[in-house]
């Protein structure tokens, strides 16, 4: 976090602008100044920005902002706002100008005659003009007779952006209502956030747009956006009254505005009931070049996800969501800063229980998770703590992905009867405030009376993942069995305590009993009455937590292929009499190795499977399991093209492990493994070295290993399984043999998406080519 620097003045005998001006020049300034926290001895109550005028050809701004700021200490005599790039051209205090202040870098210091004390009031007005800081993305644009500003940057630190349009105290802390007032000429528009309260026509061609937001806000979440604009309006039925929904597009993207945001008001209504009303004045997007940035009621949304299909809805319900998380409740610090992400990337997946249905949300957190497991690592260059991200990560995939993995964690831990009870109320209790990720620990802890503090412990405080297994069930006496339970670790060294384990004991007339185990560190046993006698235990059969495991589940009435996508596996049914449940569990860690360990043979030390169920007399299948060096799943396992990749196999932990018969197909580096007549237990990758293999294998690749699709049928959100050595593309056709889309594939990707759902119902043939035009392999999906 920032350096506190108290700007506080005992007297102003003991200090003078002159020697203020000294110390500025003789310092480091991103120590003493860029560090500092000036919301400690400041409080702005309100800003008033006029723009009173942008020049296009010259990308300059003309403006004034008016502040009323609040001393919270005795004997200020100074007032240091910040203000990047634009330079001060008058600066009055209380209405009279002053010549006494200075701008050093990113400061503006304001020189005070008369000391002011704790709760004072200083009104200031400050005019100032110049080119607005803009970065890659954050800042402010003037482009084409579009201006906006998105405030916050991935690479300034801090990453708060307001400074580069108005003089202010740019933290996550200081918070303040807000006027905009912007002149533009006809036919421009111009909108910030809150409400719209006059258009003054100044009869010359010119219009000014007085915006005024009642909320207080921190400077990042303030904004305008100035240009040929068409508004979309609709009215909202909150539960707090109606609310107006105002959404500026450009003209070229006005006639799509409609079907992009079909589904808004439920989202709205969702977001509502499960985490309270809407908290501010007007629900507002405003198309922009680049985006997306959830400023307060005026979300900066890119013109491009505004093209009348569904494709984008989840980008512009992350970004709603930020309303209650990040805008309402702002996160203490940009290391809390998962506290706005993570729960907005969650919001982004968990809309679509309600407006699809529970199976989609729950395949689309598998899949996300399965992302996470895989990739955050690498992403990120190690596996990481949620709290104190490292600014260059502030805004990656730790922050964001794995965020969302967290809250779905926290609502499965608590569950649904307490998770969003306790998240309403502190929403509540920190509205329009910030909270730190110990403020949300503590307030959950008070409010449900859990002790949170190993959970946040565990996913928020340490890197890394658990994942939890069965050992064994022992059957005590009657109705009462022991279940002994294992913690086991994926780039963590500590052991979590206080760990909840959801169980799910079936027997064979596939009767259910669930049960929440509970232990601390790495083992544990708890005895449960259970109403018969249990011959499965899966774990987090309903997909309540996302440790470091991907596991699916499914019933199989008939003979065929099923896909067990999230858990690189498939099964290929031969002979089935009575329905089957499959649960294929992807365990991200090592699998427990024997203590003297066969020479020449080594196994995994990332990854294993665990196949259970209930299954009839005649079942018959081939298990085939996805090895892959090049995708992050054996990169530490395949290193050698002469070593001999093997699988074994053992029924449960207690037993030894073992070769079975198998065959590969693909390349060394990627493929599949076919076990005939798979069986229930554990299974593990493991490599031969080539002096203990005398003959080299033959490897085939078969045109079906390429590409694989599911779900298939869909409703128009498709996943792709691919084994690609190089780059190329899926292509699209219709039934007419009409290309209708195409997604670029880089070499060695694993995985793709494809969202139809804006295509007509009906049958498609996805070729996949290589670059040179050579098609691999095909297949044909149906959107029903």
């Amino acid at each position: 976090m920032k350096n506190r620097f108290l700007l506080l003045l005992i007297s102003s005998l003991f200090v003078s602008s002159f020697t203020l001006a000294q110390n500025h020049q003789n310092c480091n300034h991103r120590v003493s100044f860029e560090k500092s926290s000036l919301s400690d001895s400041l409080d702005v109550q309100s800003y008033h920005i006029f723009i009173d005028s942008i020049l296009w050809d010259t990308d300059e701004l003309y403006a004034r902002t008016d502040i009323s700021i609040k001393s919270k200490v005795d004997d200020l005599a100074i007032i240091p706002l910040e203000l990047m790039n634009l330079i001060v051209d008058e600066v009055k205090v209380g209405g009279v100008q002053t010549d006494n202040f200075e701008q050093v870098g990113k400061r503006l210091i304001i020189n005070l005659d008369d000391l002011l004390m704790a709760d004072d009031l200083a009104e200031l007005s400050i005019s100032y003009h110049g080119t607005p800081f803009h970065e890659s993305w954050g800042g402010f644009y003037i482009d084409n007779q579009y201006a906006y500003n998105l405030g916050v940057g991935f690479d300034i630190e801090p990453h708060n952006l307001g400074k580069s349009w108005f003089p202010c105290i740019d933290d996550f802390h200081d918070r303040a209502v807000y006027d905009v007032t912007v002149r533009v000429d006809d036919p421009l528009k111009a909108v910030a956030g809150g409400l719209l309260q006059e258009v003054i026509d100044h009869g010359d061609g010119t219009k000014s747009y007085h915006w005024h937001l009642a909320e207080t806000i921190p400077t990042y979440l303030a904004s305008v956006a100035v240009g040929d604009y068409v508004i979309h309006e609709d009215i909202y039925e909150g539960i707090d009254g109606d609310i107006p929904i105002k959404i500026y597009a450009r003209p070229a993207n006005a006639s799509s505005v409609e079907a992009s945001f079909i589904n808004l008001k439920e989202i709205l209504a969702y977001f509502e009931e499960n985490f309270g009303a809407y908290p501010f004045e007007r629900v507002g997007y405003v198309g922009t070049s680049i985006g997306a940035m959830e400023h307060a009621t005026n979300i900066a949304y890119p013109n491009f996800a505004i093209d009348g299909t569904l494709g984008y809805e989840g980008l512009y319900t992350h970004e709603l969501s930020h309303m209650w998380f990040g805008d309402q409740v702002t996160c203490a610090s940009a290391l809390d800063m998962w506290l706005n992400e993570g729960w907005a990337t969650f919001s982004a997946l968990f809309y679509m229980e309600q407006v699809y249905d529970i199976e989609t949300y729950k395949a689309e957190m598998r899949y996300h998770h399965k992302e996470v497991l895989r990739n955050t690592h690498f992403k990120d260059g190690d596996y990481l703590a949620l709290y104190g991200i490292s600014h260059d990560l502030t805004y990656g995939s730790t922050v964001y992905d794995k965020g969302a993995t967290v809250v779905q964690s926290l609502r499965g831990y608590l569950t649904d009867e307490v998770f969003f009870p306790a998240i309403k109320a502190y929403l509540s209790a920190y509205a329009y405030d910030y909270a730190s990720s110990e403020n949300m620990r503590d307030f959950l802890t008070d409010f449900t009376g859990i002790d949170m503090a190993y959970f946040f412990e565990a996913y928020v405080f340490t890197p890394g993942f658990s994942t939890f297994v069965i050992d064994s069930i022992q059957h005590i006496s009657g109705d009462e069995y022991t279940i002994y339970a294992r913690q086991k670790l994926k780039g963590k060294e500590v052991f979590a305590n206080s760990n909840k384990v959801d169980i799910t004991l079936m027997n064979n007339d596939w009767e259910q009993f669930d049960v929440r185990m509970e232990f601390d560190g790495e083992t544990g046993s708890q005895t449960f009455t259970i109403p018969f006698e249990p011959i499965v235990a899966m774990v987090d059969l309903h997909e309540n937590f996302c440790d470091a495991t991907s596991d699916e589940t499914k019933i199989i009435k008939e003979t065929g292929e099923y896909n067990f996508e999230d858990s690189y596996f498939k099964l290929e049914v031969e002979d089935i009499s009575d329905s089957a449940l499959i649960q294929v569990s992807h365990h991200w860690v090592a699998p427990d190795t024997p203590e003297n360990p066969q020479e020449g043979l080594t196994f995994s030390d990332y990854r294993y499977y665990e196949i259970d169920g209930i299954v009839p007399n005649n079942f018959q299948a081939t298990g085939i399991f996805r090895y892959s060096m090049t995708s992050k799943l054996d990169h530490t396992l395949i290193n050698d093209v002469f070593d001999s990749l093997v699988i074994l196999f053992r029924p449960d932990a207690s037993s030894h492990w073992h070769g079975i018969p198998f065959e590969r197909t693909g390349s060394p580096f990627a493929g599949y493994i076919y076990v005939p007549n798979i069986q229930k237990g554990q299974y593990t990758l493991a490599l031969w070295a080539e002096e203990f293999v005398s003959i080299k294998e033959e490897i085939v690749i078969r045109p079906e290993d390429y590409l694989q699709s599911y779900p298939n049928p869909s409703n128009g959100r498709v996943f792709f399984e691919l084994m690609m050595p190089e780059e190329g593309s899926l292509l699209i056709f219709d039934q007419s043999g009409k290309q209708v889309d195409s997604v670029f594939i880089q070499a060695h990707q694993e995985s793709a998406k494809w969202d139809g759902r804006r295509m007509p119902k009906g049958s498609y043939l996805v070729r996949l080519i290589n670059k040179n035009g050579i098609e691999l392999s095909q297949q044909k999906i149906i959107i029903q």
